[in-house]
């Protein structure tokens, strides 16, 4: 692909990830991306096959950095299964740190009601791509007897859902946290409740996540 065709592509991405912000996700056709973009039903359908397939493109976009992070931490030989389960948190956590604005608009499309969709591929797209390498750091932790776990693929994915889940729940509560001063004792009690569940699931001893706490404070991975 040369750089006029990556160009467009990049693009069509920028001109649906907008709409999808200002109309909803539902309600953005591929004739709205396309008459946005002045360009012909051909030069879309050169790069995507439907407006999902735009939209995974969008969500791969947020994530890669993130996958590519996962699998370097999983191929550390260095690293204990516990080792590589805390250093993939706090990676999570300066990634969202750094790029908090990205992440802030992320937020603002999960919360609109008319992308609804978008939310549900968006959190199906992550377990999917997120899970292998999670499952990874739980198999080698059950191996040298860190993780007390009888489904490791289960846990994993448990544990994902219930991240983005109450990463969501947080995004909320801390866009509203100006006029409600009470919702910081919220966050520290979903964050309480988090580190306690995945330290139970994974059979581990209290306080051994404690960098959960702060990593579930930064919104969504």
């Amino acid at each position: 692909m040369g750089r006029k065709g990556t160009a467009l592509k990049l693009k069509i991405l920028e001109t649906a990830h907008l709409l999808f912000s200002e109309e909803g996700y539902d309600k953005t056709s591929v004739n709205d991306i396309i008459n946005k973009l002045g360009i012909s039903k051909g030069a879309f359908y050169h790069y995507f096959n439907s407006k999902d397939d735009v939209l995974d493109a969008i969500i791969l976009g947020y994530t890669t950095e993130a996958v590519d992070m996962m699998y370097e931490i999983v191929y550390d030989p260095k690293l204990n299964g516990l080792e590589k389960y805390i250093k993939m948190f706090k990676k999570a956590q300066a990634r969202r740190e750094k790029n908090a604005e990205r992440f802030s608009f992320l937020i603002q499309l999960f919360l609109k009601e008319d992308n609804l969709l978008f939310r549900h591929r968006y959190t199906e797209k992550i377990l999917e791509i997120t899970k292998p390498p999670f499952i990874l750091i739980l198999q080698q932790g059950v191996k040298e007897g860190l993780f007390v776990i009888n489904h490791p693929e289960e846990t994993a994915e448990l544990i994902i859902r219930l991240g983005n889940i109450y990463r969501i729940k947080i995004a909320i509560l801390t866009l509203t946290l100006k006029n409600n001063p009470n919702n910081m004792l919220r966050i520290q009690g979903i964050n309480e409740f988090m580190q306690d569940t995945v330290e139970r699931l994974l059979g581990l001893d209290s306080g051994t996540l404690d960098i959960m706490s702060h990593s579930f404070q930064s919104g969504i991975k």
